[in-house]
């Protein structure tokens, strides 16, 4: 490739990482690496004997390549780091791949702790490459807390450059199908609890009697990545060289330190320097334009000084765009603006993946108790324009719960039923204080969001925004 890799500083001429733990012998392995090219090459700490001489596992390792120690056999995130440093103070110098595994069926990392191990490691100076299950919130969050590169198998799927791609049964959706056949990319399946349809499986039975098998069917996966190859010559590949800064991971405890407090985020509330508070999240939707509709309504609730939360899947287009970035303060109202310059904050505070909701609901309990007011009162919403399944019918309930009005723009799936229906769009106005708007067009939907805050402020006497006017 004409292009370089660089990671932690390093810039690497090949994207080959080259792993030693199946050779026959060192001089198999040195000669492996010489033909291979690769740059970087990964070691278990545990194998390494520095009074072994020659037969050391590191003898044959040439100079110019990188080491990449490996944390295997560490169940956690404690066990990780103890490697890691050892590995260090041994002359294995700071780079650093974390595996922390404590599942020993299926050998899938605890994400849990390898962010932990990450977090610990990456300040002590430490070039941190994480192993981890495929959760793209968890790569996120490793991102955070300090690893030098996290790359998905289903974003490198995107890029075309993947041959074949082994699926596990954890994170898979179902588009990964689409995609992969899009790029001519092999999927295999090994696992009994998972069949993707079209894709090759070559797996274990359910009660994992033939794990003597285990050699045989890695080889047949790796000749089936040969064939590929050759059958994808002429697949167009793109990696895209780019990369975006966001402000990530907010919680409750942040949110109020930076405001300085609950009591001084209910005043700017009550002075109308901010309009109100939306938690605008949920699934991506193709019955509207994709994560277009997410971006449409924040780009009206922010123009009108309403401060915006967010997380799981809608982030990702505002994380993406640069919503939730300093830089994006320009596309709030003048008096959000001045507000958030002074504190150093985005106009969209991502909180976490999608189970994070409580988080958001922590923040509006934080101010309902600094006003003493109800927050079916305050001016509160959830917004999920593009929602698509029951998490999210139960996400906008448990707002509407509290007495919080919920904004979609697609018709929740309870067609089925007009008493489910008439249920959750009018009936809970009276039972629970709150309702369900549905509205097609995004930008419709956010004025009649800006409006309903602007009802709520005025009936509770408060201050007009700058921006009010809809």
């Amino acid at each position: 490739m004409s292009d370089t890799l660089t990671i932690g500083g390093r810039a690497l001429a090949s994207r080959l990482f080259l792993g030693t733990g199946k050779f026959a012998s060192n001089d198999l392995m040195a000669k492996a690496i010489a033909a291979s090219g690769a740059e970087v090459v990964t070691v278990a700490i545990r194998r390494v004997n520095p009074e072994a001489g020659q037969d050391n596992i590191l003898a044959p390792i040439p100079s110019r390549c990188q080491l990449l120690p490996n944390t295997s056999g560490a169940r956690t995130a404690a066990e990780a780091v103890r490697i890691a440093r050892l590995a260090r103070s041994g002359g294995c110098g700071n780079w650093i791949k974390i595996e922390v595994v404590n599942d020993n069926r299926y050998l899938l990392p605890d994400n849990q702790e390898t962010i932990e191990a990450t977090r610990i490691l990456a300040a002590e100076g430490f070039i941190v490459l994480p192993y981890m299950s495929p959760d793209l919130e968890a790569a996120r969050r490793l991102a955070a807390a300090g690893a030098a590169a996290v790359m998905g198998a289903e974003l490198a799927l995107a890029t075309g450059a993947l041959d074949l791609w082994v699926a596990d049964f954890q994170d898979i959706f179902p588009s990964i199908m689409d995609v992969a056949n899009c790029r001519k990319t092999l999927v295999v399946t090994t696992s009994d609890s998972c069949h993707l349809p079209g894709a090759h499986h070559h797996g274990f039975d359910h009660e994992h009697l033939s794990l003597d098998q285990a050699e045989r069917m890695a080889g047949e996966i790796v000749q089936a990545g040969i064939e590929r190859f050759a059958i994808r010559r002429h697949v167009k590949r793109f990696i895209p060289n780019v990369s975006v800064e966001a402000e990530i991971g907010f919680s409750v405890e942040n949110v109020l330190e930076a405001f300085g407090g609950a009591e001084a985020l209910a005043r700017h509330l009550r002075e109308g320097t901010i309009a109100g508070l939306v938690n605008l999240v949920g699934c991506s939707n193709p019955k509207v334009l994709y994560e277009g509709t997410v971006l449409a309504v924040t780009d009206i609730l922010l123009a009108h000084d309403v401060l915006v939360l967010t997380n799981g899947c809608a982030s990702f287009p505002l994380l993406k765009l640069g919503y939730c970035h300093g830089a994006a303060r320009g596309k709030t109202g003048q008096g959000l603006q001045r507000l958030l310059t002074d504190l150093d904050l985005p106009p969209v505070l991502h909180m976490g993946e999608c189970l994070d909701n409580a988080r958001a609901s922590g923040l509006f309990k934080a101010v309902s108790q600094a006003t003493g007011l109800a927050l079916s009162r305050l001016p509160f919403a959830f917004a999920s324009p593009e929602w698509s399944n029951e998490k999210g019918l139960g996400a906008a309930l448990s707002f509407r719960l509290m007495g919080i009005d919920s904004y979609h723009c697609v018709e929740a799936a309870v067609g089925g039923s007009e008493n489910v229906r008439r249920f959750l769009e009018e009936e809970t106005r009276q039972t629970l204080g709150s309702v369900m708007v549905t509205i097609p067009q995004p930008e419709e939907l956010a004025r009649r969001i800006v409006r309903d805050l602007h009802g709520k402020r005025r009936t509770l006497g408060w201050k007009h925004s700058t921006q009010e006017a809809v």
